[in-house]
């Protein structure tokens, strides 16, 4: 019994550890979505990230950026990847355009918790291609 109680606790707190990619939608409304996604793959390429799927006629891309940091630097060696995945969905019948875009950040190949620079880029994107 004290096997199973172990157990169901170990359990519980991997789970509650899940990693989720860091996510922002916004309504765009007024704007098509071929200018959203000119405007979405422009910032991506002035962020640094490389497209490495892309389909205009769906409003889909996702792009990378990896790097490795520094001497002296905090993750010094590690393999970093950061991987933006972006949609852009227009309600037939009515101009409600949206913009989602979901980004996930992996360090030697293990996805981790998203950082504030990665999220910053985000930001960025959804910010300039919105307005």
């Amino acid at each position: 019994m004290r096997f199973l109680c172990v157990l169901v606790v170990v359990c519980s707190a991997l789970v509650g550890c899940a990693i989720n990619p860091y996510t922002v939608e916004r309504g765009v409304p007024g704007k098509s979505v071929e200018a959203i996604y000119k405007c979405a793959v422009g910032q991506a390429n002035k962020l640094g990230y490389s497209l490495s799927q892309a389909d205009k006629n769906t409003g889909f891309f996702k792009a990378d950026k990896s790097f490795t940091p520094g001497f002296g630097s905090f993750g010094w060696g590690d393999k970093i990847r950061y991987e933006l995945s972006l949609l852009i969905t227009e309600q037939a019948g009515n101009n409600n355009t949206k913009l989602n875009v979901s980004a996930n950040k992996y360090v030697n190949g293990k996805q981790e918790n998203t950082s504030s620079d990665l999220e910053g880029d985000v930001d960025a994107i959804v910010r300039t291609c919105s307005n």
